[in-house]
């Protein structure tokens, strides 16, 4: 199905054989109420203390993850269960090119953005041979093969795991709280822009193409298997750049940190926030980072009551979890387009309800 917002365009002719003929498409960036609310949000954290700052951090590292898990879950129609060990692998590169003369600022990131990718190559080309689940189950593998080489590779010495030396760009530190959210910011207002354009262009009619109907998009000429191996490499770059940055603001990397379930809470932060969308994975990482401060807000608001603050306190992650899967259930149910579909929903009936009540009294 054609992007509403896009402007579509038949083509001469020519074009190459592994995309559908006919169809281009003028790329366009983020609207004007999307950078406002991406400005006076930076401003707002920014403003904050070192926890804001902190959560701040947090939020962009799962929101560039998230992101890249909807290029290949909203856009091509792929289930990836090994995001957590692709994080891993930006991680415990980052950890380790900390420690040498590599280290300089971003070259750990580009460092990791390149073998994220080639796992995303070695991992994509056996699991795309085939449909249904088996790049699912190829990645679960992944998943597995990366926690137990971590635990392996930490070993007895480094039970604890890696630390990461902090960032420097030359003599300048980088690793004050303001520094790291600006940086990923930064990385994550790259990866939206640059996601932005390709999903206007003609691989991101290809991929919806394929999403919908693969026999169709293959009729038109697209390489299903190029397309998809293609989506699959890109979106582990990223992630193992999301890795690369948590490696950062953690200060020390663990193999822990990157289990399944982190896979999986990755995968209901994109299906909370809303598939289809740039932003909808960036809502739900927020959603999901501030649930926890969330409830511990609420357990200081039951102070008077010691008994059911400390009920709140000690069942925290139980109920944190259980949100979670009731967000997911009311979304799936409900909501198939996620928060970011219902705020839009909201938006449109409100500012038609604007319309109607303004043309009623301009008639009156």
């Amino acid at each position: 199905m054609l992007d509403s917002q896009a402007t579509t365009s038949r083509a001469d002719g020519g074009g190459d054989a592994s995309e559908p003929r006919g169809w281009r498409m003028v790329p366009s960036g983020p609207g004007l109420g999307t950078l406002v609310f991406v400005a006076i949000a930076m401003a707002t954290v920014l403003a904050g203390g070192p926890y804001a700052l902190y959560t701040g951090t947090l939020i962009c590292i799962y929101a560039i993850v998230t992101v890249s898990q909807e290029w290949i879950l909203g856009r091509a129609g792929l289930v990836s269960l090994g995001s957590a060990a692709i994080m891993a692998i930006g991680a415990y590169t980052t950890a380790r090119l900390s420690e040498t003369s590599w280290g300089l600022f971003p070259v750990p990131l580009l460092v990791s953005f390149v073998f994220g990718g080639i796992v995303g190559l070695l991992i994509g080309v056996p699991g795309l041979r085939f449909k249904g689940l088996y790049l699912m189950l190829t990645t679960l593998a992944l998943q597995f093969i990366v926690m137990f080489a971590g635990q392996k590779y930490q070993g007895v010495e480094h039970e604890a795991g890696f630390l990461v030396t902090p960032p420097t760009w030359g003599s300048l530190p980088l690793n004050t709280p303001k520094a790291l959210f600006i940086i990923t910011a930064v990385v994550l207002g790259l990866v939206l822009f640059a996601l932005s354009g390709i999903y206007r262009g003609v691989p991101g009619r290809v991929w919806n193409a394929m999403r919908q109907d693969e026999a169709a998009a293959s009729v038109l000429g697209a390489h299903l298997v190029r397309w998809k191996l293609a989506a699959f490499i890109g979106s582990s770059a990223i992630t193992a750049v999301g890795g690369s940055l948590y490696a950062y603001q953690a200060g020390q990397v663990s193999y822990n940190s990157f289990s399944l379930e982190l896979s999986l809470t990755l995968l209901v932060m994109v299906f909370i926030g809303g598939l289809g969308t740039l932003a909808g994975p960036v809502i739900g990482a927020a959603v999901i980072v501030l649930l926890p401060i969330l409830l511990d807000d609420l357990a200081d608001a039951f102070a008077g009551l010691p008994d059911v603050a400390n009920w709140l306190f000690i069942n925290q992650a139980t109920l944190a979890n259980g949100l979670y899967g009731l967000l997911l259930l009311l979304v799936l149910l409900f909501e198939r387009d996620g928060i970011f579909g219902l705020g839009r929903r909201l938006g449109r009936g409100a500012l038609g309800m604007g319309r109607r009540l303004t043309t009623t009294r301009g008639e009156n």
